[in-house]
């Protein structure tokens, strides 16, 4: 059996087809400094005055006929951490996401993209730029996970967090995984849109009318829609992607309830009028949805590079931080349902939902861990600073 090797060396983090430990280096790199305080003994006195729990704890579950070891360590962790270049699965792997072990790279049909997850210039927290402080990335619970088949094979492994919160950062190449952005914003974002008459078509008139009429007729009812890792064609690509965007089909919702009077009702009556089928436009009451159709709606693009984005704000608005972020690689081709939530903790208990991944490598941001508003998803968002020294990276 091939296994998996976690290499880190020079400030790089390498993780290739033949492995069997996986982020051992990962957890070091995330050490708390809290950690390192001096030991000191305590008397029988002092010890009875003491509760605590153990920093480490192991616990195995069953589900969907995979057995799973998880080793928890509790510890809440607070980083700021640089890597120039994290890159995990190098194999070839056909466009429809199969891998070819045995190919040597000449073949028509493969991916473009040499790795499963590329990221150069990888980095968790920021410094403030007003208060040149550091704002670390926040870890609580971080844990170690092992999966096996029925025969006691070892066939997947997971570096999760229980909860986290934070800048992630980094110049993203090719991301392989579940990356789901909610775009949350209200109709006065509607004015970031950019409609493309380049090819003349009628559509675009009607971008400018959403994007000039939208905002002051819908004013600050919630706008919503969602974005994932798509190609060119607003299609799924969830292997090796190197395009956000909205799924071809897929709605952008605003929830004008109160908001709406009678003529502006048959304004926005008349746009979604005259809005070709394609983009399946509807008003239900006050809440308007427009369908996007490719990447655009009326000719606005909704699908964008990776390399767009130098940062994530990962559980933005959540105080608490966001669970299920983790990263995990797999030498099995059948799927592996990793639990994400459990009834009444782990051992023994019912997994109430989880989070499937295949052969290779994989990065998990889950729903709604990733909050954007338009602006942010039209224009981009520029990388946080992640060096106190200017080398001319970007990074400063």
């Amino acid at each position: 059996m091939n296994q998996l090797v976690a290499v880190y060396t020079s400030s790089k983090l390498f993780v290739g087809k033949s492995s069997a430990c996986f982020f051992c280096t990962l957890l070091l790199l995330l050490k708390s400094p809290a950690l390192l305080a001096d030991l000191a003994s305590l008397s029988d006195t002092q010890m009875s005055q003491v509760t605590g729990q153990a920093i480490m704890s192991v616990d195995n579950y069953q589900y969907d006929n995979t057995d799973f070891v998880r080793i928890n360590l509790n510890v809440n962790i607070e980083t700021q951490l640089n890597i120039d270049k994290l890159e995990l699965g190098r194999y070839y792997r056909w466009e429809n996401g199969d891998a070819c072990l045995d190919c040597n790279g000449t073949e028509p049909g493969l991916e473009k993209m040499p790795a499963d997850i590329m990221v150069d210039n990888f980095s968790l927290g920021h410094i403030n730029k007003s208060t040149k402080a550091i704002d670390p990335f926040k870890i609580n619970d971080p844990f170690l996970e092992f999966s096996f088949d029925a025969a006691g094979t070892p066939t997947g492994v997971r570096l999760g967090f229980g909860k986290s919160k934070g800048w992630l950062s980094g110049d993203i190449q090719a991301l392989t995984g579940n990356i789901d952005i909610a775009i949350n914003d209200t109709a006065r974002g509607l004015a970031e849109l950019s409609p493309n008459c380049s090819s003349g078509d009628f559509s675009c008139l009607l971008g400018f009318m959403m994007k000039y009429l939208g905002g002051p007729i819908l004013q600050d009812s919630p706008l919503k829609a969602d974005a994932l890792l798509v190609n060119s064609k607003g299609e799924l690509d969830p292997v090796r992607g190197q395009m956000v965007g909205m799924e071809s089909g897929t709605p952008l919702i605003v929830d004008g309830s109160g908001e709406l009077n009678f003529f502006e009702k048959f304004l926005l009556d008349v746009l979604i009028g005259l809005t070709p089928s394609r983009y399946n436009a509807s008003r239900n009451g006050d809440i308007v949805t427009f369908n996007s159709s490719g990447c655009d709606i009326l000719t606005v693009a909704v699908c964008f590079p990776l390399s767009n984005f130098g940062s994530f704000e990962i559980g933005r608005d959540n105080p608490a931080g966001v669970e299920g972020l983790f990263i995990s690689f797999q030498n099995s081709h059948d799927v592996i349902k990793w639990a994400q939530t459990f009834k009444d903790g782990i051992t023994g208990t019912e997994v109430l939902s989880f989070q499937e991944t295949g052969f290779g490598g994989f990065f998990n941001i889950p729903n709604d861990g990733v909050q954007v508003n338009l602006q942010e998803a039209m224009n981009g968002i520029h990388r946080q600073r992640t060096e106190y020294i200017d080398r001319g990276k970007g990074l400063f």
